[in-house]
């Protein structure tokens, strides 16, 4: 189910996840890491919530300018 959570973010929120960790424990989801921007905390909360089997999720998620963005 993580997999497919994580999978699902990336693919409708169109959000960079590579700082992003899920963990399932049944049907309970915990989003951990970091993003760029503070609506995409909201975002992928969204949309892991939206995955079938999820029934819960519980969003750490915390915005770090310049996160998942390519080291240059």
């Amino acid at each position: 189910l993580a997999d497919k959570v994580l999978r699902y973010i990336q693919y409708a929120a169109m959000i960079d996840t590579r700082d992003i960790s899920v963990m399932a424990l049944g049907g309970v989801v915990v989003l951990s890491g970091h993003v760029a921007q503070a609506s995409d905390i909201a975002c992928a909360g969204d949309a892991a919530a939206s995955v079938i089997g999820v029934t819960s999720v519980e969003n750490r998620l915390a915005v770090t300018p310049g996160a998942g963005e390519a080291d240059s």
